[in-house]
């Protein structure tokens, strides 16, 4: 299975011959500002396409759906997508304020005899 641009770059992202349009608002984590940081942009795509592959289940107002014991769902898509995957390695806490999340992006080739 392949992954859309919606997947990678949020929903009403589209695309020419030349261009690449991502809406700012369909990115997770990111307050859109004409001034965003592109580390900023690019940490919202990585976060966005992260929730393609693994997450937490969610109600449509944000909330964790919860199994009868009160454990929050998870779920691990990562075997649809059969040439890349996205994990979340490490997160750091540094100055006892700011959060740094690792992703490790994986890409495959097909092999062939």
């Amino acid at each position: 299975m392949n992954l859309t641009l919606a997947q990678i770059f949020g929903e009403g992202a589209s695309q020419t011959a030349t261009t690449v349009t991502i809406q700012k608002s369909a990115l997770l984590g990111l307050v859109p500002s004409a001034n965003n940081r592109a580390e900023e942009i690019l940490a919202a795509i990585m976060q966005t396409v992260d929730q393609q592959f693994e997450g937490w289940l969610i109600d449509p107002d944000g909330n964790a759906v919860l199994s009868p014991e009160n454990l929050s769902i998870d779920y691990d898509n990562s075997a649809l997508y059969q040439l890349m995957g996205v994990q979340k390695w490490q997160t750091q806490i540094l100055n006892n304020k700011t959060i740094r999340y690792n992703f490790l992006i994986f890409s495959y080739s097909p092999y062939a005899d």
